[in-house]
């Protein structure tokens, strides 16, 4: 089987506050492989996981927010960049559904889940030169 490295590379995996869910899984996956991982969540459950993969000697940040809240995807980059300097990996795997309070909630259903990830990867991007 093949083993791939990504030592200190950095990974945002966003939807992994659930300990037996998809997002936690490949931020499980991508620490064993060597990478630093910055895991988000809705809800401060996130720290449970966080304190998880510390356990088991990985290298992991933990972020609370609602992707859909217009900022919250900018803060996630910041974060990931004050913490690891740069970002190499991002893994958009939030479920994500409006809310009265987010940007998305004049968006037509189908529109709305797009929003976060969206903002998330366009914030993650390098300055061009």
């Amino acid at each position: 089987m093949y083993a791939m490295r990504i030592d200190n590379q950095v990974a945002i995996v966003t939807g992994a506050g659930n300990p037996h869910g998809i997002g936690f899984a490949c931020a499980r996956a991508l620490a064993a492989d060597g990478a630093h991982v910055v895991v988000a969540s809705t809800t401060d459950r996130i720290h449970g996981r966080v304190a998880e993969l510390e356990a088991d000697g990985f290298s992991a940040t933990g972020f609370v927010g609602d992707l859909m809240v217009a900022g919250v995807a900018e803060a996630l980059v910041a974060t990931a960049r004050a913490v690891a300097g740069r970002i190499d990996i991002c893994i958009n795997n939030a479920g994500m559904m409006p809310s009265a309070s987010s940007r998305a909630a004049a968006l037509p259903p189908r529109s709305a889940p797009m929003i976060g990830p969206t903002a998330c990867i366009a914030t993650s991007r390098p300055a061009s030169a």
